[in-house]
């Protein structure tokens, strides 16, 4: 990543815009307090959004703004404001903090977290050993395969072997371990589960085998099971004989009840001549009726036509006017008038009397009619009856034979015998599930042996990164004995990666918190200069150079000048003391002095 200039405006102590044009060595060399590290801190800023512990926007400013122009001609900008969100632009259009990442990794071709590592000596110099341990591991760069991963991990079982065989490809990476660590550990949490699943099933399931032998118990239960069967025939035989002979006996009580029945019926078979006989007597009875009505009506009539004739005779008025008044005598045509009313009386009586003895004789005759029709159904009944007997006799129930019970012998024990049964099943059931809980088992201890051997600090990862410390460690001395003669460093594998350094080939090494300020700072360039390579960033930031004495900056000095091609950018900052200016004097030409205005 080739930076072309960096234009920094309120940020950290710089007022306004100030802008610095970039060389291949840039040196940042001015009395304490005059914006070096606050320029790193911009750079850094620009390139990874980290932020400084300490606030990075000018006092009495609204924001800040960093921006940078690569030799693409891409600016990439980032703000940082008071009262309003951060923002960031490519190339002037406002974009998110991700994308604007997303677009610096995919430039210089380096994870956003290794480039927050290789901009700062600070960070650099406080990595934990499990921090320089992740990342040295990421970068080792040969493809791994089986027989080399396995050769790290002891105790290895051919079980073990068949699952890694299954999950590796033939060739795979660092990465592939890792995805095999949460796999395996998945893997081991299922079958962990299934143990303490199969141990809970276990729990009151027989330890051992019945005392009973089973296939007795089974002929056993067979021969009552036969006998069961036999009861069960026996059984509905009889309840067949048993309900045969009840609906026999029902039958037979029917036949006779109804043989009573018809028995108690006298009635004789009556002739449809006989009943139309009775009719026609009877008809002719009630014609008669008839007749004697329509006379007593006509005498009615007669005797109240006498009436009033009678009644108008006794008047004294002329039936031609009454205004004349009539004299003749009408003793003579009374007296015809008042017989004749009598004799009429006396026939209506006649007509009644003879109505009363013809009504009387349609009564019986009715009367006789009535004992004909219930006499004719009684007989029909009778017959009716008598007809459903000989159908009953005709359906006689037969009866079959009663089944004879067979003989259940003694002794025999059902419950007893499913019981044992029950607990032979209950101990083959626990047979299985030990067989599965000790494959369960076995497998969880595979598992658990491949988890611990790829965990973080097992013995594939230790191994293999064993081994890449020492071809690490030997790109570190390369550099390390041009810098000095007799130096020498060495990466071991302790809770993740510490570096020791030999400050004169003695073979004694020394932890970084042993050494002096100087001998810190040159561990720091080796290692960054080491991740340089590894990652590809081909950045060097080194601040606080003040701390080496004259030699040892001319040293780092002269071997950055002789190596500067194997870097895009070094950023070096430093206090402008006579002993750094004299040596920077000797160098000069070889790099670009940025001013300092903060």
């Amino acid at each position: 990543m080739k930076i072309k200039k960096l234009e920094v405006e309120n940020f950290m102590g710089y007022y306004g815009v100030n802008t610095f044009e970039m060389g291949n060595i840039n040196v940042l060399c001015s009395q304490n307090g005059t914006g070096k590290t606050s320029f790193l801190e911009a750079l850094r800023y620009a390139l990874t959004g980290a932020e400084p512990d300490r606030e990075i926007i000018s006092n009495g400013c609204a924001q800040a703004t960093v921006s940078i122009t690569l030799d693409d001609g891409n600016v990439y900008t980032r703000e940082k404001r008071v009262d309003k969100p951060n923002r960031c632009k490519i190339n002037g259009k406002t974009t998110t903090a991700a994308s604007m990442n997303e677009a610096i990794e995919t430039c210089c071709g380096v994870k956003m977290e290794d480039i927050k590592i290789a901009t700062s000596s600070d960070v650099i110099a406080s990595l934990k050993p499990e921090e320089l341990g992740h990342f040295l591991t990421s970068y080792i760069p040969e493809k791994l395969n089986l027989a080399k991963v396995e050769s790290y991990i002891p105790d290895l079982t051919p079980e073990m072997d068949t699952l890694l065989a299954g999950y590796f490809p033939e060739e795979f990476t660092m990465d592939d371990i890792n995805g095999a660590y949460d796999f395996f550990f998945s893997q081991r949490k299922v079958l962990k589960q299934m143990r303490q699943e199969i141990e809970a099933k276990l729990k009151g399931m027989p330890e051992e085998a019945p005392i009973t032998d089973k296939e007795s118990l089974k002929k056993q239960l067979e021969e009552f099971t036969n006998i069961a069967s036999q009861k069960r025939l026996y059984e509905e035989k009889l309840s067949a004989y048993n309900r045969a002979v009840a609906a026999k006996q029902r039958q037979e009580a029917s036949i006779t009840k109804m043989e009573n029945e018809a028995a108690a019926i006298s009635a004789t078979k009556k002739t449809d001549s006989e009943r139309d006989a009775k009719k026609k007597e009877l008809d002719e009875l009630k014609n008669k009726g008839n007749e004697h009505v329509r006379v007593i009506t006509t005498l009615k009539a007669n005797y109240k036509l006498l009436e009033t004739s009678l009644e108008n005779l006794m008047k004294p008025v002329c039936p031609l006017s009454d205004s004349l008044v009539c004299a003749t005598d009408k003793s003579k045509i009374k007296e015809e008038l008042e017989t004749n009313l009598k004799d009429t009386d006396e026939s209506i009586k006649v007509q009644k009397a003879a109505i009363d003895k013809l009504r009387k004789e349609c009564a019986d005759k009715e009367a006789e009619l009535t004992a004909y029709e219930k006499e004719k159904a009684d007989y029909d009944k009778k017959c009716y009856i008598l007809r459903q007997v000989e159908e009953m006799k005709k359906s006689v129930i037969e009866i079959p034979a009663k089944p004879e019970e067979p003989e259940i012998p003694v002794g025999i024990n059902e419950a007893g015998i499913k019981a044992s049964l029950a607990a032979w099943d209950e101990w083959e059931k626990a047979k299985e599930l030990r067989k599965k809980l000790d494959l369960t088992t076995a497998q969880e201890k595979d598992n658990d042996r491949i988890v611990k051997a790829f965990a973080e600090k097992g013995t594939v990862k230790v191994g293999i990164t064993e081994y890449y410390l020492k071809v690490f460690s030997a790109k570190l001395n390369e550099k390390a004995a041009l810098l000095r003669p007799g130096l020498s460093y060495m990466l071991k594998a302790e809770n993740g990666v510490k570096v020791y350094c030999d400050l004169d080939g003695s073979g004694t090494y020394l932890p970084f918190k042993s050494l002096s300020g100087g001998e810190k700072m040159n561990m720091v360039y080796i290692i960054m200069d080491l991740i340089n390579e590894l990652s590809g960033m081909k950045l060097v930031f080194l601040d606080e150079l003040s701390v080496l004495d004259e030699n040892s900056l001319d040293s780092l000095m002269n071997l950055l000048i002789k190596h500067k091609d194997e870097y895009d950018h070094v950023f070096l900052a430093m206090v402008d003391h006579k002993d750094v200016l004299a040596t920077l004097d000797k160098y000069s030409g070889e790099f670009t002095k940025l001013g300092m205005t903060a």
